[in-house]
């Protein structure tokens, strides 16, 4: 076999990876929520990031089906309750707390995450 051929079914595999990943967690997850009929009546569970506006700034949902997952009314890791900033912060947030779901990875964002995605609140100048 050539390096090429190898790096080719390599990436298959990896796609092939990445999608049976996200079958199995989509599985898991109906089969947690919802009864058998249910299941039958509503098909695959479609995922999604919702933002939301709150006092002083946005937040973010994940939403699995109908039912909401996870509510983040604030950035997660810093003292405090400090919304995000921006809704396309939240959304940013959301996406990152999603993919990591699907990878089957700890949802938790870090604070290096946070900084490496601009999503840390400003610092203010009387500090």
């Amino acid at each position: 076999m050539t390096s090429g051929n190898s790096i080719h079914t390599m990436q298959k595999l990896r796609i092939i990876n990445k999608y049976l990943g996200l079958g199995i967690l989509l599985a898991l997850l109906v089969s947690c929520n919802n009864t058998a009929k249910d299941q039958k009546a509503k098909g695959l569970v479609q995922t999604r990031v919702k933002t939301y506006q709150v006092e002083n700034g946005w937040a973010f949902s994940i939403y699995l089906g109908d039912k909401e997952y996870i509510r983040q009314p604030f950035i997660p890791v810093i003292p405090g309750k400090v919304p995000f900033a921006t809704n396309e912060q939240a959304m940013t947030a959301g996406k990152l707390v999603l993919s990591k779901m699907v990878a089957h990875k700890n949802p938790s964002l870090t604070y290096e995450e946070l900084e490496q995605n601009h999503l840390l609140p400003a610092k203010s100048n009387s500090q």
